[in-house]
Parts: C-alpha cells; structure tokens; sequence
C-alpha cells in the first residue's frame, strides 16, 4: 500500500518581464537612470485601470498615475532591489530562485568579436551578415533581402546578453535555424557565455517581412540549487511551468505543465525550443 501523498501549500509565480517600478540602485551602471516603466506607460495610456492589483496596493508603492494610493490592500506588497550583478531576464529570473550572480553575463555594445563569429560560421556551414547592436524588426527589414540572397545569418545583440540569429524560413529551414542555436549554445563558452542564444525566423518579401514569434534556445546552467529543487527535496513536489524552466535548465521542459524532479532522480535537460521571455529591467 502506497504513503499518502504529502500535501503541501502552493504560490504561483507570475512574472512581468521589463516591467520595472524604478530604477534599481545600479541603474546608471547600464544606462537606465531615472528609469520607471510602469510609471512611464501609467501616463503614456492616461492612467492604469487594474482594479484587482489596486485592491492588493500597488499604488501604495509608488505614484502611479490611475491608481489609488488610499486603500486597504488585501495582500502584502513590496518593491525589490536586485542583489545581482546584471540586467538580464535570466539573471532576474535565478535570483528569484535564490542563486545570486556576482558577474554579470557578458554583453556586446560592439558586436561579438570575430573569432566568436568565424566559429559559428565555420560550425553551421554559413556566412554571418549583421553582427551589430540593433532591434530585431529593424535588422529584418534591412538585411533580410541580403540575407536571402546570401543564405547566410543576420546575427545581432542588444542591450542584454543575447546572440540572436535570424533567418527566412523559405532559405533556411527551421530545424536548420533552430540546430545553427543549438550549436552557437555550445560553442558560447566563457568569456563568452551569453545568458541566452535566440532564433528568429521571419517570412515575407522585400518590404513586407515578419518576424516570427522568438525562440529562445538557453542551457546556461546556473551554480548552486535553485528553490525548486530545494523545495523537491524537501518532500514538496515543484510544478515547473515551460517557459519558467526555459530561464531555468536542468529540470524537465516541455511545452506543457510538467512536474520537475531533482537532477539526479529522473530529470534531464530538454533542449527544445520555448517562447522566448522578454528582457528584463530593474523591478
């Protein structure tokens, strides 16, 4: 006869990527003083009408324009400073899991020095175009053309710590796409071990592409146990959402709920591609 199974509380974690109430104490450091989105787009919009998350007092943290400061909240509420070093969704994302970084990942306000490059190109068979700092719609637009013709990658960055690849999925086919990350992941070693390698495909003809939904592909393993596991061992079974685990390798990822059992005890990294989560500022 079967224990029965241990009952325990749960919490769902929701997170607002880049959605930040202020600029962290490090902000200056990476060019975002005086930074304050929510606040920001409250006043863009004509104030906020979020009546639930008013009723748990979020316009008791701070002035936002629509929402009430005079109230009761039903919940408890805090704004956060991170204790990272860095500003990347990941980073944001294991912290909350208690693994703190005292490095950040590694970024490219220049582009990925050629031997980066010359690497991946001579690993997946293809010539890069691009390797600059620039949005992913507008690297589309204008190399994509190039691209097509050269059947070759638009690789680009941004503020964050990414290596994105792009290219159309009528000259390079998504499993080629999705395998060239999967190879730019290994081969981003320290120093330059990039928090996330990113696909995106695109479609369309000149002057009308777009892009596809981001793929991210990341196995950046992060050092020590993250609450998850801690949680697991401690007899309480940890229910990892997919694009959660995508920000957290080690566990069991799939598209669909799943739960995650500690390495060790069943689970393995899954390399399949997850919807990419956004990038992240100070919260």
């Amino acid at each position: 006869m079967s224990a029965p199974r241990r009952r325990g509380r749960r919490a769902a974690l929701v997170i607002l990527d880049g959605v930040g109430i202020g600029a962290a104490h490090d902000a200056e450091a990476y060019g975002d003083s005086g930074s304050h989105t929510l606040g920001n787009t409250a006043r863009a919009v004509g104030g906020l009408d979020l009546p639930q998350l008013e009723s748990l007092g979020l316009g008791t943290l701070d002035d936002l324009a629509g929402m009430r400061a005079d109230v009761s909240p039903v919940g408890a509420r805090t704004t956060l400073q991170p204790a990272s070093a860095g500003k990347d969704s990941t980073t944001g994302h294991w912290e909350l899991c208690g693994v703190v970084l005292d490095r950040p990942f590694p970024t490219y306000p220049r582009g990925f020095p050629p031997a980066v490059i010359a690497a991946f190109e001579r690993a997946t068979g293809r010539p890069v175009i691009g390797n600059e700092v620039a949005s992913g719609t507008e690297i589309i637009d204008r190399l994509g053309d190039e691209q097509a013709r050269s059947g070759g990658w638009i690789v680009y960055t941004s503020a964050d710590s990414v290596f994105q690849v792009a290219a159309h999925e009528a000259v390079v086919p998504l499993v080629e796409l999705y395998r060239a990350c999967e190879t730019a992941r290994a081969l981003l070693v320290a120093p330059h071990n990039v928090s996330r390698v990113i696909a995106r495909p695109f479609t369309g003809v000149s002057g009308g592409t777009s892009a596809r939904p981001t793929v991210a592909i990341s196995r950046s393993r992060p050092p020590g146990r993250r609450c998850w596991m801690r949680s697991s061992r401690q007899g309480s079974p940890a229910q990892a959402s997919a694009r959660w685990m995508t920000c957290l390798p080690g566990a069991a990822s799939r598209r669909t709920t799943r739960r995650a059992t500690p390495r060790g005890s069943g689970a393995s990294a899954n390399g399949s591609p997850e919807t990419r989560v956004g990038s992240s500022s100070p919260t």
